[in-house]
């Protein structure tokens, strides 16, 4: 299955279609995102589709590791995370009052032992509590060419739990 969270009025073909209410008739699935766990079973989602989304979370209500792992476990291995997201420095970040976040371009290198520069190595590999092993592979970020400046991350979910190389 691939899944496309948030799709809002603009559902992209292809996708099994969430949103919070179901508004309209293209909406297939329907459940809050601040709820753990999601109604979607482990493994089942060969992709997720996440525009414009996340930053609607609220940090108080559910920390970046919250949904991120929660999107690992319902990815099969080898599955993709696709989600755009604000920029910290777009001008318009806070012109939209529900927006509680805008993201950096290495804000996922903390989860991501293969992407550039040392966050991992430095900080992510122990930030999140001994025996963590949620890790991501880190396969892009592009700057979108928008009014906001726009982020689009990309990241792979590993074929298993791997463990990454200790320092």
């Amino acid at each position: 299955m691939k899944l496309e969270l948030g799709c809002g009025n603009k559902p992209a073909e292809g996708y099994v279609h969430h949103d919070r209410f179901k508004h309209s008739p293209f909406v297939d699935i329907a459940f809050d995102l601040e709820v753990l766990p999601w109604p979607v079973g482990d493994d089942s989602c060969e992709e997720i589709r996440a525009i414009d989304v996340f930053e609607h979370i609220p940090a108080w209500v559910m920390p970046i590791q919250g949904w991120l792992d929660e999107c690992r476990r319902i990815l099969r291995p080898s599955g993709l995370l696709i989600m755009r997201l604000p920029a910290f420095d777009s001008g318009l970040l806070w012109c939209d009052p529900t927006h509680s976040r805008g993201f950096h371009h290495h804000s996922f290198n903390y989860w991501c032992p293969n992407a550039e520069g040392t966050i991992w190595q430095n900080f992510g590999r122990y930030y999140f509590g001994e025996g963590y092993n949620k890790w991501w592979l880190f396969v892009s970020c592009e700057r979108q060419v928008n009014d906001g400046g726009d982020l689009l991350f990309t990241l792979r979910k590993p074929l298993s739990n791997y463990e990454p190389p200790r320092i």
